[in-house]
């Protein structure tokens, strides 16, 4: 079986756990991931898939969030084309279960937005629900980034000529992003357990 992970960012990379342990890593930009995806459909091996979901935030460009929306449409072509099963999580989904919840709080309640709202206010309550809900360490995305880098390399020795410089964080959570999914895949015989 292959766990696949992508971050769908504006520098975004994929990654890939084989069921040895091996680990492969490739930046959006170095398309030699094509290649790697297509070998692998055609030999019809197991293979699972999560992309981060993406969306503009509140406040947030809307060239950079085109950027995040194109390169996410092009993963989500790119699996159904290879016939790869995909689904799309929320980074607070993966990054609660692979980095931890904050001071081990159940999450809050996701609000239901009044009927009287602009789009602007849903946006706004949905954007503080969110942050609610990331750990606490993780609120500011520059430490996130760096906490996700730091756990990989950590988590995943074997993978440490992939994650070699502080710009390498979107690889790392591309192999966050697939440890999630290798631990959420109900298709193995026992389930998985977050050693840290």
């Amino acid at each position: 079986m292959k766990y696949i992970g992508v971050d769908p960012g504006e520098s975004g990379a994929i990654a890939i756990i084989h069921s040895s342990g091996r680990i492969e890593i490739f930046d959006y930009q170095d398309k030699k991931w094509e290649e790697v995806l297509r070998l692998y459909a055609r030999s019809k091996q197991a293979m699972k898939a999560i992309i981060e979901d993406v969306h503009n935030m509140p406040g947030q460009d809307i060239s950079h969030g085109d950027v995040f929306m194109k390169n996410a449409g092009e993963w989500r072509g790119w699996m159904s084309a290879l016939e790869i099963p995909f689904e799309e999580k929320a980074p607070i989904s993966w990054m609660n279960k692979v980095l931890g919840k904050r001071d081990n709080e159940p999450l809050p309640k996701k609000p239901s937005p009044e009927h009287n709202m602009t789009k602007k206010e849903i946006d706004a309550l949905l954007s503080d629900y969110e942050k609610a809900c990331r750990p606490i360490k993780y609120r500011n995305k520059k430490n996130r980034k760096a906490a996700s880098l730091d756990f990989a390399r950590r988590k995943f020795p074997q993978a440490a000529q992939y994650l070699t410089r502080v710009k390498d964080h979107d690889r790392a959570e591309a192999l966050l992003i697939a440890y999630y999914c290798q631990l959420t895949d109900t298709t193995r015989e026992s389930a998985l357990e977050l050693d840290m």
